[in-house]
């Protein structure tokens, strides 16, 4: 691969200036230096050259031109290249009025296809024409696609569009479909590998509505999968084939809102009983109203993966204090625990015996979570405990733990005003010996994600 020159410092360099030294040959992050951005492009530290394109409701022009854009791969011949053509929220014109324009931009870019290395592109944007009957050469180069959309759009349609981009590209490795809202339509395409490029993904995040049967075909043509996201689960209506996900270590799963807004059932154990997952390290699941009808077919899931599970998290899953201590006692391995209950269920599943059995005592012969690094509740599941609880559970941990980061999912001006555990965690000396977060903003979740990513990949970095 060719990289482009730019100086020794690790500057970006706008494009158009010329330089006679180059990269040494190491690995070096993609960052981008605070200085201005010129109008036609960026060369980062790497090499590769970024394209943001951006609307300019001043001088109703995106910047940075076709023309531009053109004239910079003439000048670059060499360097590899990262899209992004987003949504341009403060943009006047529809993309029906943009059109023109937009076909100028996707028939550079698909020339260049060669030298991609990632996309992002705003799916309304795509310009059929420009896709339809075209004579593609190889990305031999593209390692990660993003296309977004709005609710109401056909993301999978829009993929199975441009699926040419990557066919037989050995390089992609990571492939995303996100919508602005999971409340959205499902696809007139019903099967997945008519839109996933599957063969080499190792890490796949989807939103699209997909059913369970298609969860359970797309791990089974996955074969290099490592990381798993699907954001948008409704009930299934194939037959479910036994299946060996041999590399997964990440699995996240979400109901679609309006079936849990509606309790229709939607069944992870179907999925749970097709699946084996040796690797598994990290499960989230959120919106599920049926947890016991699901139970058995995931403790069964976990006899039978023999997997270690590392890291938990449960938002809105309505599982119960017996079903709760039954998944952490089967996995002592545990770093990570974050359960965020749903305010419609009564008991809620953190009850006295789970805190006993969670707290450090000479009296307890049967600890859970011994390994216990990250911590997060919220103000529902926690409602029925003695204020204090938490904390008291914590600091017993503290002397002889690894705490690294507790999130109480808490209003946090009521919190620190009348929670005993908000005021306890928040001393001066608590501070000190652990990152405590009081707080149910999105800033606050954010974190707690980087800080999980961070504690669950420090071995293999």
């Amino acid at each position: 691969m060719q990289t482009g020159s730019c100086t020794s410092s690790p500057s970006t360099i706008p494009i158009g200036l010329e330089s006679s030294t180059t990269l040494p040959n190491r690995p070096i992050a993609r960052r981008l230096v605070e200085q201005k951005i010129p109008s036609s492009g960026q060369l980062m530290a790497d090499g590769t050259i970024l394209i943001d394109i951006r609307w300019n409701n001043w001088t109703h022009t995106a910047s940075p031109s076709p023309t531009q854009i053109k004239e910079l791969f003439r000048q670059h011949p060499g360097n590899l290249i990262h899209i992004n053509l987003l949504e341009q929220t403060d943009m006047i014109m529809s993309p029906e009025d943009w059109r023109c324009e937009l076909r100028s931009y996707f028939n550079i870019f698909l020339e260049e296809l060669p030298r991609w290395r990632s996309v992002k592109f705003w799916a309304p944007y795509l310009p059929r024409e420009c896709f339809i009957g075209r004579m593609y050469l190889k990305a031999n180069s593209l390692e990660h696609v993003v296309l977004v959309g709005p609710p109401s759009f056909d993301l999978p349609a829009a993929s199975h569009m441009i699926s040419r981009c990557w066919m037989n590209s050995s390089s992609l490795t990571a492939f995303e479909l996100l919508t602005k809202s999971r409340e959205s339509a499902g696809s007139m395409i019903i099967n997945p590998r008519h839109y996933l490029p599957l063969d080499n993904i190792v890490a796949l995040q989807l939103r699209n509505k997909l059913s369970i049967f298609e969860c359970i075909e797309i791990l089974h043509r996955g074969r290099n999968l490592s990381e798993c996201l699907f954001g948008n689960v409704t009930a299934s209506t194939g037959v479910l084939i036994p299946i060996r996900c041999h590399l997964l270590e990440k699995l996240e799963l979400m109901v679609n809102v309006d079936d849990y807004k509606s309790s229709k059932e939607v069944l992870f154990g179907s999925l749970f009983e097709a699946i084996r997952a040796p690797k598994l390290r990290h499960l989230k699941m959120s919106n599920h109203s049926n947890w016991d009808s699901d139970h058995y077919s995931f403790m069964t899931f976990l006899k039978r993966s023999k997997c270690t599970l590392e890291a938990l998290e449960l938002e809105n899953v309505k599982i119960n204090g017996p079903q709760l201590h039954d998944i952490l006692a089967m996995s002592p391995s545990l770093r990570i625990l974050k359960v965020h209950g749903d305010p419609s269920q009564n008991p809620q599943p953190f009850t006295h015996r789970i805190m006993w059995y969670l707290t450090r005592s000479p009296r307890n012969a049967y600890l859970l979570c011994p390994r216990l690094e990250m911590f997060s509740v919220n103000e529902t599941v926690v409602k029925d405990l003695p204020d204090g609880t938490i904390s008291k559970m914590l600091f017993d941990r503290i002397l002889v733990g690894d705490m690294k980061m507790v999130w109480l999912k808490f209003r946090r001006s009521v919190a620190l005003h009348r929670s005993a555990d908000a005021a306890t965690l928040t001393t001066e000396d608590s501070q000190k010996m652990w990152k405590v977060v009081i707080d149910d903003s999105t800033t606050s979740a954010r974190e707690w994600a980087q800080m999980v990513h961070t504690v669950f990949h420090r071995v293999s970095l």
